[in-house]
């Protein structure tokens, strides 16, 4: 069997210094992941307003993370503020700034994606009977906006009653999101 040099892994201090490193990793994973997902929410919400100046600011958001590579981000944060603003900042929190940056981004773009395919009937159906906007989000939009789009697919192609359909498959009986409502079960 070839000498693959993992004994290497093992000489001195090497492993200690790799699990550190592993530590330091998910510290900055699990700080980037929680506040992308907490504020890629409110991304997404504010992605479907149909303000064009709200709209347009988001999109050169989301465009200019998906252009610029991640590493080259890390550069401008890291070198950059400290350069053009005089701000110095540890390696960690330029990781967490730009991870986050980017997380939100992505997040906000998968949360409008979910929430404009939820049907325009449910949102109108929720109108009509009474709902103001702020129920619509809780109740229709985020109740009824697929997780992800592989995973929550409609029913079938011939449902008709999509609250049926959805409360079906989250056991809330036959009828589900505004109607729910309108009877004070939720």
């Amino acid at each position: 069997m070839p000498d693959l040099a993992i004994s290497v892994l093992f000489k001195g201090r090497n492993f200690a210094r790799l699990m550190g490193g592993l530590w330091v990793t998910l510290e900055l994973s699990l700080a980037s992941i929680a506040l992308s997902v907490a504020l890629g929410l409110l991304l997404g919400v504010v992605m479907t307003l149909k303000n064009p100046v709200t709209r347009a600011l988001c999109r050169l958001w989301l465009e200019t993370i998906r252009i610029v590579p991640q590493l080259v981000l890390l550069f401008l944060v890291y070198f950059g503020l400290a350069k053009a603003f005089d701000i110095q900042l540890s390696g960690e929190a330029a990781a967490v700034i730009v991870f986050t940056f980017w997380g939100v981004g992505e997040m906000g773009d998968l949360v409008r994606g979910a929430l404009t395919s939820v049907p325009r009937h449910q949102i109108e159906s929720a109108a009509a009977l009474g709902l103001k906007k702020a129920q619509i989000y809780r109740y229709v939009l985020a109740d009824d906006a697929p997780a992800h789009p592989a995973i929550d697919q409609p029913c079938h192609a011939h449902d008709q009653d999509d609250f049926a359909c959805h409360a079906h498959r989250r056991g809330r009986g036959a009828e589900g999101g505004a109607a729910d409502y309108r009877r004070g079960a939720l």
